[in-house]
């Protein structure tokens, strides 16, 4: 499979995604997807993106952490 960014070859990986939550930033630690060899573009399955809405539809987990945020001047 080609990568959609840059048309470099996916191959399959273990990663990690970070997105914002209702305003919060969540951590998904080993999510299986695709990860291109050359940009490093990511992609998951519909199966995987439905288990991380399903986590999210649940709560927080055990032993939550609070994650720090830095906004770069550059970026406001």
């Amino acid at each position: 499979m080609n990568c959609p960014s840059c048309r470099g070859h996916m191959v399959e990986a273990v990663f990690d995604v970070a997105e914002l939550f209702n305003g919060e930033p969540v951590v998904f630690r080993g999510v299986r997807g695709l990860r291109c060899s050359q940009c490093g573009e990511t992609e998951i399955s519909a199966d995987v993106a439905l288990e991380i809405e399903d986590l999210l539809l649940e709560g927080p987990p055990a032993g939550e952490e609070r994650a720090r945020v830095y906004v770069l001047h550059s970026a406001a």
